[in-house]
């Protein structure tokens, strides 16, 4: 194992005496937990991670010399029932479940409803996609591990201030003549 947390499978050259590597696991970087750090997003294009919508990275710094493991903070604290919305993010890698709550028999609007009177709630999705979607799972605190997939069907949404949306509203307005 390597300094990165990579399994590898060394060779000895004979000729030249020095290992080669002739594999290395994971392969994606994506599948290493947590590679983007809390409340960032991990794809597999360039670069590989980028916080979350309403996120700035937490370290700028260890962000530009790509050392993203500090994730990403909210750029505006939420204030709980200050007019917060969702964000919904397609195809992805639900986050890690550090701290969540499960509740098999809600549907997806039931869950929505829920997730916003919990001020602690900041991501809500179907806990069953396999067939028709349904039950519920909420996410508390800081959203690990997630992952874009662009082949998947999976649905997360995350909390976010609505005052970013009514902002991009108004950009919106202004395009079609709207003072």
């Amino acid at each position: 194992m390597d300094q990165s947390g990579s399994v590898q499978r060394l060779v000895l050259d004979a000729e030249s005496t020095e290992w080669a590597i002739m594999y290395s696991l994971p392969n994606d970087p994506c599948d290493n937990y947590g590679y983007s750090g809390a409340n960032g997003i991990c794809r597999n294009s360039h670069p590989i991670c980028m916080c979350l919508q309403g996120f700035t990275p937490r370290s700028q710094e260890e962000w530009e010399v790509f050392n993203t493991s500090s994730g990403c903070m909210r750029r505006i604290p939420l204030v709980c029932h200050g007019g917060e919305g969702f964000s919904q993010l397609l195809g992805v890698k639900l986050p890690g479940i550090l701290e969540f709550s499960l509740n098999k028999s809600m549907n997806i609007e039931e869950c929505r409803v829920k997730c916003l009177m919990n001020c602690s709630c900041t991501a809500y999705a179907n806990s069953d996609i396999s067939g028709v979607a349904s039950g519920c799972i909420m996410w508390f605190g800081d959203l690990v591990d997630v992952t874009v997939f662009i082949d998947e069907d999976k649905i997360a949404t995350f909390r976010t201030r609505c005052v970013l949306y009514r902002y991009l509203c108004l950009i919106k307005s202004n395009f079609r003549g709207h003072s």
